[in-house]
């Protein structure tokens, strides 16, 4: 999960200390972080390379190994607040328009 907090953009949980570094040191790593901030709905990435260049982020990298993507913004009294994502390496199948929408329970 990434957060947004008074002191920036951080990444609170679900990654190594070394992945939130690579992130951060990443060209284009903070701007990816507030393309996520912004969303209005789920985002599904089939392709994480050709979506991040499609939105003028040539240089971004995942900091884990991904090739599909699924991520949310969290609200709080209707400002973005944080972050959920979830990935998946290649080779396994995409995530799905349930996906996006499934609760738990």
């Amino acid at each position: 999960m990434t957060r947004r907090d008074g002191t920036g953009i951080s990444c609170s949980s679900g990654v190594m200390p070394e992945e939130h570094e690579r992130l951060k040191e990443t060209p284009d790593g903070p701007m990816f972080l507030q393309y996520l901030l912004g969303l209005s709905e789920p985002l599904r990435i089939p392709d994480m390379v050709c979506h991040s260049r499609s939105l003028g982020l040539p240089e971004f990298q995942a900091p884990v190994p991904a090739k599909s993507f699924l991520a949310t913004s969290l609200r709080k009294r209707g400002r973005a607040w944080g972050v959920i994502c979830l990935a998946k390496e290649q080779g396994g199948p995409g995530f799905t328009a349930e996906d996006a929408f499934r609760r738990p329970g």
